[in-house]
């Protein structure tokens, strides 16, 4: 049976195979959703700045936007119920249009959350996106309007954290390097 570095060739890959599944959990942990958007970081003030119109309110329905009569396949309008306007003017209702999912930068909202939303003037329409900053507040509780969730980070902004996936394949690492010392060690002194 021929031999690697000294040690059984048996032995070699099967080090090497630990080794390899250990850096690979590395880099296939888990995955934050897909989307061909990219959105900088930004504090609440920034997103304040940016917007025309910021405000706290339900989403009631979503429906295809409609423009000139003709269904804009790639939009939706969302229909708020507003609750407080911190920036801009608005009244009791506002319509906000946003693109249709995620990878197009569209804001993903659902009906029945409260929403603290971030929105921009773009001429006659009330517009938001994923990277506007907009937060969800939680699900609309009937009885007395409030959030019956805690608030969540702002949509677009993965809270998964990587270190416990890196430290693991670590772990790999460190355990079949001194696996690998330990049988050199053996061998030469024994």
């Amino acid at each position: 049976m021929g031999r690697i570095f000294g040690l059984p060739r048996g032995r070699v890959w099967g080090s090497v195979g630990v080794i390899a599944v250990g850096l690979a959990s590395v880099f296939v942990g888990p995955a934050a959703p897909a989307c061909a958007c990219s959105c900088a970081l930004a504090d609440e003030a920034t997103y304040e700045r940016l917007a025309n119109v910021v405000f706290e309110g339900s989403a009631l329905s979503i429906e295809d936007f409609r423009s000139g009569g003709e269904a804009d396949a790639a939009r939706v309008r969302i229909k708020f119920e507003v609750s407080s306007v911190s920036k801009g003017d608005l009244a009791g209702t506002a319509y906000v249009v946003t693109y249709r999912d995620g990878a197009t930068c569209g804001a993903e909202l659902l009906a029945g959350h409260r929403y603290r939303i971030y929105a921009s003037n773009e001429g006659n329409l009330l517009t938001t996106n994923l990277c506007a900053g907009n937060r969800d507040l939680g699900n609309r509780d009937p009885g007395s309007g409030g959030p019956t969730e805690a608030a969540r980070p702002p949509i677009g902004k993965s809270s998964a954290s990587y270190w416990p996936v890196a430290a693991v394949g670590g772990g790999f690492g460190v355990v079949a390097g001194g696996l690998i010392w330990y049988a050199r060690r053996r061998r030469t002194t024994g």
